[in-house]
């Protein structure tokens, strides 16, 4: 019985210590990966120029744009000099006349059946099936 204790703790020890080892290398890596990705976030945030309230930033010549999940990416094929962003009430008030129009339409039958084509965007599920009878409406035609 002496025998089984001390082999179940040689084991429990060696467990452990094999365990600790995965752990430490993990992290290991991990530090390593953090500190040579190439993602340069931080360095455009802090000395690239921003452009108003906006997620976009000139840096070394090129333009920057902040996106939640990938960093900073590069907006290809901008002209610099001409480059600017929206207002925010410009923006907002774009927001609202596009759901303004989607909504004329969903709600116009007679407008829908001037067009033979929908571009689909999911804005809810009762959007989706009004959509969605358009659709069989048009295909029963």
């Amino acid at each position: 019985m002496r025998g089984n204790n001390q082999k179940n703790s040689n084991i429990m020890i060696k467990t452990a210590i094999f365990t600790s080892i995965i752990i430490f290398l993990l992290c290991f890596i991990v530090i390593l990966c953090i500190a040579f990705s190439s993602d340069d976030t931080y360095e455009i945030e802090n000395n690239g120029e921003r452009y108003g309230k906006s997620e976009f930033y000139k840096y070394k010549d090129k333009i920057y744009v902040l996106v939640i999940g990938s960093g900073m990416l590069e907006v290809e094929g901008v002209d610099i000099p001409t480059f600017k962003v929206f207002d925010k009430d410009k923006e907002d008030e774009r927001i609202k006349e596009v759901y303004e129009q989607y909504n004329n339409f969903i709600n116009d039958e007679k407008l829908q059946e001037k067009y033979d084509y929908i571009v689909y965007n999911d804005f809810n599920n009762d959007s989706r099936n009004k959509l969605m009878n358009l659709i069989e409406r048009i295909i029963d035609k």
